[in-house]
C-alpha cells in the first residue's frame, strides 16, 4: 500500500466522518452499496452480519474443528486470531473428495477472504476468529448481508483514519482503490501532492506547477475539472 500513500492521504483529509462523504472540489463523493456490490459481488440483502468477539483458546478451537475439521497449533493462533499460513495450508490440503471435504474447502477460501479483502485489519499474517461462527452454517454463509457490513467496516476505518493521532489505517482499501479508479478514472500513479492538488504520471512538472499556481486545467482524484479560474 506504500505505493499509495498520496492518494490515501489526500482522501483522509478530504473524508468528512459527520457525513461519511469525502469533500472534493466537484462536490462529496462517496462509496455506496451499489459500488461494493458491483466491485467485490457480495450480497446486499440478508442477515445482519453480526456476533460476539471472543479471544479465548476454547473458542478458537471450537469453530477451527467446526468449520475445517482441525486443530490448529500452539504456533497457529495468538490472542483469539488464526495464522493465514495455516488456514491456507487446511484448504490447500483439502482432498475435496467427498460433500464435507468440498464444504471445507469453500469455508476455508472464504475465510481468507473475509479476512484479507472485505474485512482487513493491520495484521498481514492472521484471520480474526470472529467470523467463524458465520461460517458453521454452510447453507447460511450467503444468506448473511456481508456487503453492507463491509461498507461499514470501510466506513469505520476512514473515521478512525481521519482522527489526528491515528499513524496507521486499515479496512477493505482493494475496495477504496477500485473504486477511485472506476468512480474517478485515476488512469496513473500519483507523484506529488501540494495544496491538495495531484500531480500523476503524464502531467508534467511545469504544468503541475502553474496549475496549483495560476489555476487551469488539473485533475483532482481523477475528476476532471475545466475552466478554473485564472
Amino acid at each position: 500500500m506504500r505505493s499509495h500513500s498520496a492518494l490515501l492521504s489526500a482522501l483522509v483529509e478530504r473524508w468528512r466522518p459527520e457525513t461519511h462523504t469525502f469533500h472534493l472540489p466537484v462536490g462529496e463523493v462517496m462509496v455506496t452499496l451499489e459500488d461494493v456490490s458491483y466491485i467485490l459481488g457480495l450480497p446486499i440483502n440478508g442477515e445482519p452480519v453480526t456476533g460476539r468477539t471472543d479471544s479465548s483458546h476454547q473458542f478458537l478451537v471450537e469453530n477451527c474443528i467446526a468449520c475445517f475439521g482441525r486443530k490448529p497449533g500452539l504456533q497457529d493462533h495468538v490472542l483469539g486470531k488464526v495464522n493465514i499460513a495455516w488456514v491456507r495450508q487446511c484448504r490447500d490440503t483439502e482432498l475435496c473428495d467427498t460433500q464435507e471435504s468440498l464444504e471445507r474447502y469453500v469455508r476455508a477460501h472464504i475465510f481468507c477472504v473475509l479476512g484479507t479483502v472485505v474485512f482487513p485489519d493491520k495484521s498481514t499474517t492472521s484471520l480474526n476468529s470472529k467470523f467463524l461462527p458465520l461460517l458453521r452454517d454452510f447453507y447460511r454463509i450467503s444468506a448473511y448481508s456481508w456487503e453492507a457490513a463491509s461498507l461499514a467496516h470501510l466506513y469505520r476505518s476512514w473515521c478512525r483514519a481521519s482522527l489526528y493521532n491515528c499513524k496507521e489505517m486499515d479496512g477493505p482499501l482493494i475496495l477504496l482503490f477500485v473504486w477511485a479508479w472506476e468512480r474517478g478514472v485515476i488512469g496513473a500513479d500519483i507523484l506529488d501532492i501540494h495544496g491538495g492538488l495531484l500531480r500523476i504520471s503524464g502531467e508534467d512538472w511545469t504544468t503541475w506547477e502553474l496549475t496549483v499556481l495560476y489555476g487551469g486545467h488539473i485533475w483532482e482524484l481523477g475528476f476532471q475539472i475545466f475552466s478554473l479560474p485564472r
